[in-house]
């Protein structure tokens, strides 16, 4: 449903949205309706909080909307020199957003009185933060990145916290469905830095699981690191090509023979890519994977080591693989 740009977060407006806690003081709302984005910077204590959004299609030019008492809107090219880029007041092309408001009356006894500061809040009407709508078209692809400056009775919010207008670098990323209709696109996933960052150490740690179990012949962990069925692939450098899982369990009396020892293992220069989607990713190493046979080595030494995960039930597991060794060495 949509909702109405009023700052008060009505029941039922934002049930249907993707929710990110941000931060201690405030959570962030996120959905699309009709080729709009609606979001919510929805806040401990609301009242008179000013914000400015930053977004982006192509990592270059990008949009501030400002909200404080009036809104305004500014564009500016990265890397900017100026963290505190000035909008243009009372533009907006594309996007609204609610203002501060007050009560006019209140207002007026409030400065008749010199202005205290502890007595402007008394003037505003409630609100629980900041409510934008934005046209989708405003931005091109299916990417949209953001950051947000935000101030409350406590401080200033800044989130992504780490991020700048030095660069798109650590902010949030919004991911669009594929199809472009406007109908189409009332679905929203959210990838921040952060939460990339934690799926890329999980891949890691199955990745070296393939290797690893060996160290303590944990079948139960290899199976678990890699896909149990006809998608699976393996290619080494020998003649013999894994095609499936079933095949997997042809060299199980090998490895679990007591004359094959593990010695160690290690993924050098190891490198992650997510797809945009979230559940693929694929890596490259260089491996040595050190292990003896009989009292004589079997080892792998700077094998390069490629392959392709996905993330299925919630747990990442390896769908294919291939092992090769530099020819000019």
């Amino acid at each position: 449903m949509p909702v109405l740009l009023d700052g008060l977060f009505a029941p039922g407006e934002w049930d249907d949205a993707l929710r990110v806690p941000i931060h201690e003081r405030v959570e962030l709302l996120l959905k699309t309706n009709s080729g709009h984005l609606f979001l919510g910077l929805k806040f401990e204590d609301g009242l008179g909080v000013i914000a400015d959004l930053w977004m982006t299609g192509e990592d270059k030019t990008v949009y501030q909307m400002h909200s404080s008492g009036q809104l305004g809107e500014g564009t500016l090219t990265l890397p900017s020199a100026d963290e505190r880029t000035e909008p243009l007041i009372g533009y907006t092309k594309d996007w609204d957003a609610n203002e501060i408001k007050s009560d006019s009356k209140k207002k007026a006894e409030w400065q008749a009185a010199g202005r205290p500061r502890e007595g402007y809040r008394q003037t505003l009407f409630p609100s629980d933060g900041k409510e934008f709508q934005i046209v989708l078209s405003k931005f091109p692809g299916l990417r949209i990145k953001m950051r947000f400056m935000a101030g409350d009775p406590k401080g200033l919010v800044i989130y992504p916290a780490k991020s700048d207008l030095k660069s798109t670098e650590g902010w949030l990323e919004l991911v669009l469905p594929g199809n472009m209709a406007p109908e189409s696109r009332d679905r929203l996933s959210r990838r921040p830095a952060e939460d990339q960052e934690a799926e890329k150490q999980k891949i890691a740690q199955v990745v070296s699981s393939v290797i690893g179990w060996a160290k303590d012949k944990d079948l139960d962990l290899f199976f678990g690191s890699i896909a149990n069925d006809e998608d699976y692939i393996s290619v080494t450098p020998t003649k013999r090509v894994v095609k499936r899982f079933e095949d997997v369990k042809l060299n199980v009396p090998l490895w679990m023979s007591p004359e094959f020892k593990y010695v160690r293992h290690e993924l050098k220069d190891l490198e992650i890519k997510l797809a945009r989607c979230g559940t693929v990713a694929w890596f490259y190493c260089v491996l040595d994977d050190i292990n003896t046979y009989k009292g004589q080595p079997a080892s792998w030494e700077n094998a390069r080591w490629t392959g392709v995960v996905e993330k299925r039930a919630g747990k990442w597991v390896v769908v294919s693989q291939h092992f090769s060794f530099a020819s000019d060495k």
